[in-house]
């Protein structure tokens, strides 16, 4: 990777399904923190999904592919993946969905001011950092 080393976030959307996040429960102090979390984050989840409370770009997400040796790492990169409306993870590749995700991966990789190039290397996107 000369000399970079990749910082994937959002690996944790696979293992996000709850119902812990919703209003539509009994318990008050849960209730509660769904509506401070409203009134933190600017967002209401989609009803359509009760079991994925999160955020809708939340939605896109990766699987994080490290090619390593002994030497380290050697290139780095990832599956695009999208959660689906039964909150499922589903991998895509050069797909509309795929293209999507990627594009999405790389405006927000963008817009926090970090230095990366992305590319289609077979069904996955490799990255590299630019100077």
């Amino acid at each position: 990777m000369m000399g970079s080393a990749p910082v994937f976030h959002g690996l944790g959307n696979f293992a996000s399904v709850t119902m812990a996040l919703s209003e539509k429960q009994d318990n008050p102090e849960r209730q509660a923190w769904a509506r401070r979390r409203r009134l933190m984050f600017g967002f209401d989840p989609d009803p359509k999904f009760p079991m994925y409370p999160f955020h809708p770009d939340s939605r896109n997400t990766l699987i994080a592919v490290c090619d390593v040796d002994k030497n380290g790492p050697l290139r780095a990169g990832f599956l695009p993946c999208w959660i689906n409306e039964d909150s499922q993870p589903e991998i895509h590749s050069r797909d509309e969905t795929g293209a999507r995700v990627a594009a999405y991966i790389e405006r927000i990789t963008r817009e926090a001011g970090l230095k990366a190039s992305f590319h289609w290397d077979g069904d996955q996107i490799t990255f590299c950092r630019r100077n």
